[in-house]
């Protein structure tokens, strides 16, 4: 490139390696790119890491990052490989998968991953759900109670608590073998009038209350 741009001299740092260093130098400049997934960054910093002997300290400094930040990445290699599959393509962000990290177990991270894709929620939506359920978690153990938390089941009454909030009267979500269904409480003819015109205001772009 030099040459075909007619310069005769170039400044250049000339480095004696040995194999191990190259490749050591090599994974260092990978991981300064800037299209790495979640999961590839954490993966070169564990190599880093157990592989070169470096510490996180070290690490970040090799690669121009913070401590915390090299922590926190690597936080991400104890999720399942379910969950850890999901990163690498991209369905869940870094964020949503630190916040599957505050589930107590891989089998409730799964699940609640498969939520967050399937739903499209959000990371703050994501760091609700986990917090409920490791909220339930300890409810059930502080009582001595051994039935599996649901997270799909939390997400539905949560949201019936905020509908019922919003539309001022008690809004319930149930779930069956092969449907759902979702119902608004009324209490007279009237009102019904009253939640039928709200409803079709909704539906034609209006805002619910």
């Amino acid at each position: 490139a030099a040459k075909l741009a007619g310069i005769s001299e170039v400044p250049a740092i000339v480095v004696e390696a040995d194999d191990r260093k190259v490749m050591e130098l090599g994974l260092i400049e990978n991981l300064q790119r800037e299209d790495l997934n979640p999961m590839e960054e954490a993966m070169g910093y564990q190599a880093l890491i157990q592989e070169y002997g470096l510490t996180q300290e070290e690490a970040a400094r090799r690669v121009g990052k913070s401590r915390p930040a090299v922590a926190n990445a690597l936080r991400l290699m104890a999720l399942p490989d379910a969950v850890r599959a999901l990163v690498e393509e991209g369905r869940l962000s870094a964020g949503h998968a630190r916040a599957l990290l505050s589930v107590p177990d891989s089998t409730s991270q799964k699940k609640l991953a498969q939520k967050v894709v399937a739903e499209g929620l959000s990371v703050r939506q994501t760091e609700a759900l986990a917090k409920r359920l490791v909220r339930e978690r300890e409810e059930l153990e502080e009582h001595g109670g051994e039935r599996p938390v649901d997270p799909m089941k939390m997400y539905r009454d949560a949201a019936a608590k905020e509908l019922s909030t919003r539309w001022g009267r008690k809004v319930s979500i149930t779930m069956g073998p092969k449907k759902g269904k979702l119902e608004f409480e009324f209490y007279n003819d009237e009102d019904l009038t009253a939640l039928l015109d709200r409803l079709e205001q909704t539906l034609k772009g209006g805002t619910a209350p």
